[in-house]
């Protein structure tokens, strides 16, 4: 078995399933390890019988702040898993050195959450940011947001392009128009604004985001399980199947590789891990402290089978 470190979950009623992004004083963001975490979760909850659907949260201030961008990413998860899983196309060929070809647009995991059989809610709590977004608003089949929370694309800002299959999916849902704006502005969107766009189904104060998200996920655990499954196989069937969308990733993938060839992406690299590392070494000490706190808690993280 496998014991989480960037995510954790707890078991609810009618086999309702939390998932937590688990490191609230970096805002939950994603590193390579996170995202391997993420597809054996996803893994593991779709052959679970006792899962019947599942939430997804964020602890502390922000849903997720996105990908972490690290300079040297590094994997807990074992390496013969990650191949294993990379195989059966159930997670995409991580950013580590040993990984040639890093799946940058997440393309498997993508569609093992667009084709997951089961009920699942995203609950935003805070700001979620880049990859996260399309985590938060594509991924689920039902969004519920607090009013602290708030959406933000920044790929004009670091020369790349939209991933995650957004560049197809955000402009079905909001028109081609307002896609351009959210993409190439990079504006920060409140809760309300993404509600009002379609995006968000609800919003709800903070103390009754987990509340509501947790009576959404048990109302849909205890529907016809064969019905829901079909029911979300038809809907992405009729909006153009997993082809067109792994094509869209495709392309999504193309793109980016020539955007992080150009001296565009090279400097806003530069910038955004100087930026980021001035911070961490300001906090250097509250970091360790944090780190003892993390080690002497987790005994508390579930244990996940990574056996396939």
């Amino acid at each position: 078995p496998y014991t989480l470190r960037d995510l954790c979950y707890s078991v609810h009623e009618d086999g309702v399933h939390v998932v937590y992004f688990n490191e609230p004083k970096k805002l939950n963001r994603w590193m390579a390890n996170t995202m391997a975490e993420m597809a054996l979760v996803v893994e593991h909850f779709r052959r679970a019988e006792s899962v019947r659907a599942v939430v997804w949260t964020g602890k502390g201030r922000a849903f997720s702040s996105g990908a972490a961008w690290e300079a040297s990413p590094k994997l807990h998860v074992p390496l013969p898993v990650v191949k294993e899983y990379v195989k059966r196309g159930l997670m995409g060929k991580p950013p580590i050195p040993t990984s040639d070809g890093a799946d940058m647009v997440l393309k498997n995991f993508v569609l093992c959450c667009l084709k997951f059989p089961k009920p699942s809610i995203c609950a935003v709590n805070g700001l979620s940011v880049g990859v996260a977004v399309n985590f938060a608003w594509f991924c689920h089949d039902y969004v519920i947001a607090s009013p602290q929370a708030k959406f933000r694309y920044p790929f004009s800002e670091l020369g790349i392009v939209p991933e995650a299959s957004s560049s197809l999916l955000l402009p079905q849902l909001v028109g081609l128009v307002a896609a351009k704006s959210i993409f190439i502005l990079g504006d920060w969107i409140p809760a309300d604004e993404a509600h009002r766009l379609g995006l968000v189904q609800e919003t709800v104060p903070p103390n009754e985001l987990l509340k509501r998200a947790i009576a959404v996920a048990r109302k849909s655990a205890r529907k016809s399980r064969v019905s829901v499954g079909l029911i979300k196989q038809l809907l992405l069937e009729n909006r153009g199947g997993v082809k067109r969308i792994s094509d869209a990733l495709d392309r999504e993938q193309a793109y980016i590789n020539k955007a992080m060839s150009l001296p565009d992406f090279k400097a806003a690299m530069k910038k955004f891990r100087s930026k980021h590392h001035r911070r961490s070494k300001k906090k250097t000490k509250e970091t360790q402290m944090r780190s003892s706190s993390k080690n002497s808690s987790s005994q508390n993280k579930m244990r996940l089978t990574s056996k396939l």
